[in-house]
């Protein structure tokens, strides 16, 4: 199946998460490992531990292309997270089928 559109916006900015007390130096740090893991040919794996995907490329807007066997799907990297063993989205499984099912035909 060919790239489907981006299924999600760009997550919560760094002001916001000042705000829920996350320090600038440990959202460094976050950004260091997500950089350094948020590469082609990396696994991808759910928030409830599903694996959905590989990385096939980030462009330079910083949308990621993630195959897997039924095709493929783009997020902007803010939707990824390094769980200290490798790159987690923030949602399950079931959302992000759900959440790429939701994109008209025509957009794909």
């Amino acid at each position: 199946t060919g790239t489907r559109p981006s299924v999600a916006r760009d997550g919560v900015d760094d002001a916001l998460r000042e705000e829920r007390g996350v320090p600038a130096v440990a959202q460094q740090q976050a950004a260091a490992k997500l950089a350094a893991a948020l590469v082609p040919g990396s696994a991808v794996t759910s928030s409830d531990g599903v694996a959905v995907g590989t990385v096939k490329e980030i462009d330079a807007e910083g949308i990621a292309t993630v195959e897997r066997e039924s095709g493929t799907y783009r997020l902007a990297k803010s939707h990824f997270n390094h769980n200290g063993t490798g790159l987690t989205l923030g949602i399950t499984a079931q959302k992000l089928e759900d959440a790429i099912k939701a994109v008209p035909a025509s957009a794909q």
